[in-house]
């Protein structure tokens, strides 16, 4: 009888523990994705390696009078100088690892761009559209 009571006691420990346990918080990409952005470096693959080398960063001279804003309706808003310049659509696009620009001009193709790496503070994209790679690298605001 002790063992059974025992039994039941360490069970309802285990129980106890585990519905206590709180699951990580990991927002989505699109979560990430969704805020002001604002270029810091950029990067042409060199030595056609196909991965962002350290050497081929350069710093984005347009930091402080280009941003672009990520809204949750999927649309990016592009600024120059705090004046909205731009208007396209985004969204995800396979597994959300690439970006769909959808330009309003009429007969804009649209623009792909592999999300390299994204935090809540920093996101690289990739662009192999034009025959070299380049990468986009962005701070948060």
């Amino acid at each position: 009888m002790k063992f059974g009571k025992l039994l039941l006691m360490a069970a309802g420990i285990a129980v106890f523990a585990f519905a206590s346990c709180k699951k990580k918080n990991n927002p989505s990409v699109s979560d990430r994705l969704h805020g002001t952005w604002r270029p810091a470096f950029n990067a042409a693959d060199a030595n056609g390696n196909g991965v962002l080398d350290a050497s081929e960063k350069v710093a984005d001279s347009t930091s402080t009078v280009f941003k672009m804003t990520f809204n949750s309706n999927n649309t990016l808003v592009i600024y120059y100088m705090d004046t909205a310049i731009d208007q396209q659509s985004w969204n995800l696009q396979n597994g959300d690892t690439y970006i769909k620009f959808l330009d309003s001009a009429v007969g804009a193709s649209p623009l792909y761009l592999h999300i390299d790496e994204i935090t809540s503070s920093s996101m690289t994209l990739k662009d192999t559209s034009g025959g070299v790679v380049s990468w986009s690298i962005y701070a948060k605001q």
